[in-house]
């Protein structure tokens, strides 16, 4: 069936989409497309998931996950049989306007309306402050360490996003901006094939493959402190070791 499919531009007031790294963004707005193919309702049928999976030049392993994220969210349903797959779009109608609801009103939205109708008491005000009030410890230098490094690696510049944002904010309560550093570094040495074939060297992919750069990061300082032990020819001190990685030393 041909026409256009609708991708409305409030799927960004859902937290869920903003969540998505770019692929499994890609791969939720391909699914759009093919449903408009394959009859306008918004559910796909095919005899595998690896025919959907190979009609968006995807792996069917990370397909899979995509899928599974979008299923935990209530945002698809996925029946798998032995003699077919169906993939349904939970908001397929909401979306290609095929029967008549209720436009979706952003937070923004939601947040003036409420705010002028009623006063909004001192606890709400301060959790509302702690939720939309980002920790700004090292986030600029976060932001611009990895943009720079981006911008090396490809001489273009990052088209960094809101989203993006969030990820850095999340990366570093996790990891603290020092480790946080390690692993962008690792991010543009690593030869995975995940991300130097597939994905691409984002932040939605550092933050999704960050587990395994830490092993990397951790396997790299390993051997670092193995080639110092050989010429050394015997254990480092923690002081030596300190200074191999210009961090401060250990407090005596």
């Amino acid at each position: 069936m041909g026409g256009y499919a609708k991708a409305w531009t409030d799927m960004f007031d859902d937290e869920w989409f903003v969540g998505l790294s770019n692929y499994d963004r890609g791969i939720y707005l391909q699914l759009f497309i093919y449903a408009k193919q394959k009859g306008d309702t918004g559910t796909i049928i095919e005899r595998k998931l690896s025919i959907c999976a190979a009609l968006m030049s995807c792996d069917v392993r990370i397909f899979r996950r995509s899928l599974a994220k979008m299923q935990s969210s209530g945002k698809l349903s996925v029946v798998e049989t032995p003699v077919k797959a169906e993939i349904t779009i939970t908001d397929y109608e909401y979306y290609q306007r095929l029967k008549k609801v209720e436009p979706r009103k952003s937070a923004a939205k939601v947040q003036q309306k409420c705010s002028t109708n009623a006063p909004i008491r001192r606890e709400d005000k301060i959790r509302a402050e702690k939720i939309t009030t980002p920790d700004k410890s090292g986030h600029k230098e976060a932001v611009v360490y990895f943009c720079k490094k981006y911008h090396k690696h490809f001489n273009i510049k990052y088209d960094f996003t809101k989203k993006d944002g969030a990820i850095v904010k999340r990366l570093l309560g996790t990891h603290g901006l020092k480790t946080l550093k390690l692993l962008i570094d690792r991010l543009f040495l690593t030869d995975d094939d995940f991300v130097a074939k597939q994905a691409g060297r984002t932040l939605g992919v550092l933050s999704a493959c960050s587990n395994k750069l830490g092993q990397e990061v951790a396997k790299a300082r390993k051997m670092k402190i193995y080639d110092l032990h050989e010429r050394l020819r015997r254990k480092p001190t923690e002081e030596e070791i300190a200074k191999l990685f210009g961090e401060a030393p250990p407090n005596t």
